[in-house]
C-alpha cells in the first residue's frame, strides 16, 4: 500500500494491483491504454500540487517540513530501530523530502507488522507485544492523528477511481488495525 502513495504507478504496479487488488478497477472508465497518463495525472494534481501528503505540513504550525513532527516521528522510527537510511529502504523512498511522508508511515506500519508476525511465529511473546505497542502509539500518536482527514480529502479530490478507492481502503485498513491491535491488547 506504501508505494501507491510514493510515485504515480507505472505499468508494472498496476499489473500487480489489478492481480491481486482488482477493486481498485472495478468501476475504472477510462481505457486500459489511456489509465497509467490519467493517474499520472491525478497523482501529480493531489500529491504534488494540491496536498503534500506528510505530517508536518497538516499538523505543525508552521506547516513547514521537517519541523518538530518530522523530528518526533523520525526519532519514533529510531527509538523503534527502524533505520530509514538502510539500502532496502532508502533506495524506495529516494524521492521524498521528509522521512513523515505517508509512504514511510506506512512503510513503518508494515515494518512492525513482519516483526509481530516473526515473533508470533518464533513464539517470542514479548517481542511480538513489543511491536504490537509501537504500532497502537504510532497509529495513535501520529498516523490517527493527520491520516483520515488527509485520504478523506483526497478521496474527494480525485478524478479517478483508482484514487478514490485506494483512499478508502487504506483508511479503512488502518482504522480496522487499530480495532484489531485494540482488541489484542484488551484480551492480555
Amino acid at each position: 500500500m506504501s508505494v501507491a502513495f510514493l510515485d504515480p504507478p507505472e505499468q508494472k504496479l498496476l499489473q500487480f494491483l489489478k492481480e491481486n487488488y482488482p477493486f481498485l478497477f472495478s468501476e475504472n472508465k477510462i481505457p486500459s491504454e489511456d489509465l497509467e497518463k490519467e493517474l499520472r495525472i491525478d497523482f501529480t494534481n493531489l500529491f504534488i500540487l494540491s496536498s503534500p501528503p506528510y505530517e508536518s505540513v497538516l499538523l505543525d504550525e508552521s506547516g513547514f517540513l521537517n519541523s518538530k513532527v518530522t523530528d518526533s516521528v523520525n526519532d519514533f522510527f529510531r527509538h523503534s530501530g527502524f533505520n530509514t537510511s538502510s539500502n532496502k529502504i532508502g533506495q524506495k523512498f529516494h524521492s521524498i523530502l521528509s522521512m513523515d511522508h505517508i509512504s514511510v508511515e506506512l512503510e513503518f506500519m508494515s515494518h512492525l507488522a513482519r516483526n509481530q508476525c516473526e515473533n508470533l511465529s518464533d513464539k517470542k511473546e514479548q517481542e511480538y507485544y513489543k511491536y504490537l505497542n509501537l504500532s497502537s502509539n504510532f497509529l495513535d500518536n501520529h498516523l490517527l492523528k493527520w491520516v483520515p482527514i488527509y485520504l478523506t480529502a483526497i478521496e474527494r479530490d480525485s478524478k479517478t477511481f483508482f484514487y478514490k478507492e485506494l483512499c478508502k481502503w487504506s483508511l479503512n485498513f488502518i482504522l480496522d488495525d487499530r480495532k484489531y491491535i485494540e482488541k489484542i491488547t484488551k484480551r492480555n
